[in-house]
């Protein structure tokens, strides 16, 4: 087959590291020309998009051929609608392509490796303070009565059907706090949430392989997960390809009919739940009934972020943008895999 014959070939180039340091350099040459604290686009901006863009196809063009180029750009079109399972390298070759055109993702790069330089870099196999796991999940109860606290918290998004709150931390770190309704009655969406059996990987995007590493029961499980990460993302944050966490959950809490969970970094050497590995922070919530629909369920959930390297302006926007439909998403895939109308 053509397609993948060049998609093989292309994806060996990405996978050099003579392409990756030419990204890495032309990432490090250009990224303090960008400006996050105002949401005008420079013109400036666009002549380094377009410049990146060539920069590339060249690359591309010189190692595989124009013919060659061209039977991928065109293959990737037919095969986004077929049942075309490409391998993990491959994978990645298709994400740089399909980046390419994208300038907000290319801009978001560029702020973020900016502000990767101007902290020193980001050390990212620090491991951060012991965590009682009982202690978080006791904290799930106070989640909402948080969310209604003004003090100190910035509403960045507020839609019919989602709300989300940032505050800065002293340790840098962004507390994100928010409320989702989500289309599955409560019991069905903690399972698509908590569920890490081998079937869950159909409906979790990010996910490429879940392994249970301990299983202390149906309420508490340390996961290990190598995820889907893009390549921007990949190359500015140098993301380890798999973390661990301890996932635990507790039905009926904090009152009847709710679920609460939380997701713990965990420290595999040292068989410990902390705070935070690198960029892997804490994540919990509690899955509420819908008080008007009983085929929906409200999501109340608090994460430890990291939105230094974003806008202020641009936080609602991406997590609109990115939550929701994410979501969204993850909802139908699990309807499908269900069986759910």
């Amino acid at each position: 087959m053509e397609f993948q014959a060049a998609l093989n070939e292309l994806a060996n180039l990405v996978s050099t590291p003579e392409f990756q340091q030419q990204q890495s350099y032309f990432f490090d040459r250009y990224c303090q020309e960008f400006d996050g604290s105002v949401e005008e686009n420079k013109l400036s901006y666009t002549a380094i998009h377009n410049e990146y863009i060539a920069q590339v196809e060249q690359r591309i063009e010189a190692t595989l051929g124009a013919e060659k180029y061209r039977i991928v750009c065109e293959g990737m079109s037919q095969h986004q609608h077929e049942n075309f399972a490409p391998s993990e390298a491959s994978s990645q070759a298709l994400d740089i392509l399909t980046s390419l055109a994208d300038f907000e993702a290319f801009k978001a790069a560029m702020l973020a490796k900016k502000a990767v330089q101007g902290s020193g870099g980001i050390v990212h196999g620090a491991i951060k303070g012991i965590i009682d796991v009982a202690e978080v999940m006791q904290k799930t109860a106070v989640l909402r009565q948080a969310i209604s606290e003004a003090e100190g918290w910035v509403q960045r998004v507020d839609e019919p059907n989602c709300q989300f709150y940032t505050k800065a931390m002293e340790s840098g770190a962004t507390s994100l706090r928010y409320t989702i309704e989500m289309e599955l009655p409560p019991h069905l969406a903690f399972d698509m949430s908590i569920n890490w059996s081998p079937e869950s990987e159909q409906w979790r995007d990010k996910m490429q392989d879940i392994t249970v590493v301990h299983d202390f029961g149906p309420n508490d499980k340390i996961i290990n997960i190598r995820m889907a990460i893009p390549w921007a993302v990949r190359y500015i944050t140098s993301l380890p390809e798999t973390m661990a966490v301890r996932c635990v959950s507790r039905e009926n809490w904090p009152e009847p009919g709710d679920y609460a969970y939380a997701i713990i970094p965990f420290d595999l050497e040292k068989n410990m739940a902390v705070e935070e590995i690198g960029m892997l922070k804490i994540k919990s919530g509690v899955i509420s009934p819908h008080p008007t629909d009983p085929k929906k369920s409200l999501v109340t959930g608090c994460d430890l972020v990291n939105l230094n390297m974003l806008p202020s302006w641009g936080i609602g926007f991406l997590l609109k943008k990115m939550s929701l439909p994410q979501v969204a998403s993850m909802t139908a895939k699990y309807k499908k895999v269900k069986g759910i109308q």
